[in-house]
């Protein structure tokens, strides 16, 4: 039962994440995922620290919202 419920929520997890607009997405998935440190995703995708911060930021929000209907009971 475990399984599914770990299964599920990463396909959830992973089509929320594609909907996600990749300026924020990638820094996002680099950060959370793959645990680069911000000043790394900086370097590589030639952005400032405080962009990509910002960006990551936004994108743990905007991903929340994405699944906030799972979270609370609806599994449609």
């Amino acid at each position: 039962h475990t399984d599914v419920v770990v299964s599920e929520l990463g396909q959830r997890v992973q089509e929320a994440l594609t909907r996600l607009p990749p300026e924020v997405r990638i820094p996002l998935v680099l950060h959370e995922l793959e645990d680069w440190p911000y000043q790394e995703i900086a370097s590589l995708l030639r952005l400032r620290l405080g962009t990509v911060k910002s960006r990551i930021h936004r994108g743990r929000k905007r991903l929340k919202v994405e699944l906030d209907d799972y979270w609370n009971g609806d599994r449609r």
